[in-house]
């Protein structure tokens, strides 16, 4: 909000260059800032639009590049609406269990992108109206059960929901 009143200041320009940063951080270099909040983040006003700076780097977390890899592809799959995408991400993530059956992942997935539990407003294709099957979408409770959260990954959750109260 008061930024929104600062002179030079483009707010809309500093919200896609932190996630720009975040991006960086998350899909190139394997490391990022775990604690984004307002006390952690600054505005340099001298900067034409606004340049943002980031401060304190005590929590921060380290993936690997499979992970840094399978988040790019997430975003991918989720912008192409591509569930066999989206579980291979998964697995490269390592948020899938060993052994885990990817076809009802799959099947899940694409029931998420059809009824549009998960969305993509630049989705180079539109989600397939296929009719359901006569037994229907995997459910929440048999899906779930394929899936692990390793830490690192909690931590990349954690850094999205407070970026997102930043923004």
């Amino acid at each position: 909000e008061k930024l929104n009143n600062t002179p030079g200041i483009k707010c809309r320009v500093l919200g896609k260059n932190l996630a720009k940063a975040y991006l960086l951080q998350f899909c190139k270099y394997g490391v990022f800032n775990t604690d984004p909040h307002p006390g952690n983040l600054a505005v340099d006003s001298a900067t034409p639009g606004g340049r943002l700076i980031m401060y304190d780097f005590g929590q921060v977390s380290y993936l690997t590049e499979s992970q840094c890899d399978g988040i790019l592809q997430t975003i991918q799959a989720i912008v192409d609406l591509d569930a066999k995408a989206c579980v291979k991400a998964f697995v490269k993530l390592g948020a899938v269990k060993e052994g885990a059956d990817l076809a009802i992942l799959e099947a899940k997935i694409a029931d998420n992108f059809r009824t549009g539990k998960v969305k993509s407003k630049r989705s180079k294709r539109k989600a397939d109206n296929e009719e359901q099957e006569a037994s229907g979408p995997p459910k929440d409770s048999e899906v779930m059960k394929s899936f692990v959260l390793p830490s690192r990954l909690a931590f990349v959750a954690r850094a999205i929901t407070q970026m997102r109260g930043v923004g």
